[in-house]
């Protein structure tokens, strides 16, 4: 299977290597063992509407520059404007009653509804809601809804977002992106994953490999398998770690056994793939 990105996508991988912060870094379990081959252009799951993405990417890096140099406390944040459209504006007023409501079966039921309410017409409002409250039920609400469905561009969008956002709040994002349940959210993922070269990786990655692994999907699990062979290998397996599917587990098994069908993997690696495949066996597994 061909992992290779576009090449109008490697353009939008410049902007979002741009947008995410490299103060913070997340560090492998173990070292990546000298023998394995590196390979940066194995990128994984293509990108659609690159060049639209990369537009839009381009609004958010300029939008976060400039609050960056903001010194006034009344400076708008770039999400700012997400609140505009009638679409957007009829949830967030929704995002207000649930704000206003006390803790109990009214407050329940709203943002049941909220949650099962996206549509990539009102993800801006969601993204918005998440980017802004200091409200739990809001951020519950949100939250829930962008892990089950958003889609590939919002979770670049949250992405470009993600540097401009106070450092306390930014575990939002990440839950969303671990919590990704959408398959097409992955080709999202996987571009902010091979946006991110710098020589430690930071959280946006990590958490972006774990939501593949989460969309428990064939594909996920191949992408996953697939960066075994790259410098993001010890990272790819501790997502595979999280992979809980039958046909997920049966696919890392093959490659650790060395499956001529399967994602070749350097020899210092499949005994932790063997080990990943036994540890999560078992009835709970669940078929894909």
């Amino acid at each position: 299977m061909n992992w290779k990105l576009p090449a109008v996508a490697v353009a939008v991988l410049v902007a979002v290597a741009n947008l995410v912060p490299s103060q913070t870094s997340v560090e492998p379990s173990q070292a990546k063992p000298e023998n394995v081959a590196v390979n940066n252009n194995q990128s994984g799951i293509a990108v659609a509407n690159g060049a639209a993405l990369m537009k839009q990417l381009a609004s958010l890096q300029e939008a976060a520059t400039q609050a960056s140099t903001q010194t006034s406390l009344q400076a708008a944040p770039p999400w700012a404007a997400l609140a505009n459209g009638e679409k957007a504006g009829a949830l967030l007023r929704e995002f207000d009653k649930l704000r206003a409501l006390p803790p109990g079966e009214a407050a329940t039921a709203l943002m049941q509804q909220i949650e099962d309410g996206f549509t990539r017409e009102n993800s801006a409002a969601y993204v918005h809601a998440l980017l802004s409250t200091e409200h739990p039920a809001v951020e519950r609400a949100a939250m829930t809804a962008l892990a089950r469905s958003a889609d590939a561009q919002t979770m670049i969008e949250l992405a470009g977002y993600y540097g401009s956002m106070a450092p306390e709040q930014r575990g939002r994002v990440l839950r969303v992106f671990e919590d990704a349940q959408n398959p097409a959210a992955v080709a999202g993922l996987a571009t902010i994953i091979a946006a991110d070269t710098g020589e430690k990786r930071s959280p946006l990655m990590m958490s972006a490999l774990y939501g593949i692994a989460n969309t428990g999907q064939a594909d996920s699990v191949q992408y996953l398998l697939a960066q075994m062979s790259t410098d993001n290998a010890e990272y790819a397996l501790m997502a595979l770690e999280r992979v809980r599917s039958e046909q997920g587990l049966e696919m890392i098994r093959a490659a650790a056994q060395g499956n001529k069908d399967s994602e070749p993997i350097a020899s210092a690696y499949q005994p932790a793939l063997r080990r990943i495949a036994d540890a999560t066996a078992g009835p709970e597994n669940t078929k894909l």
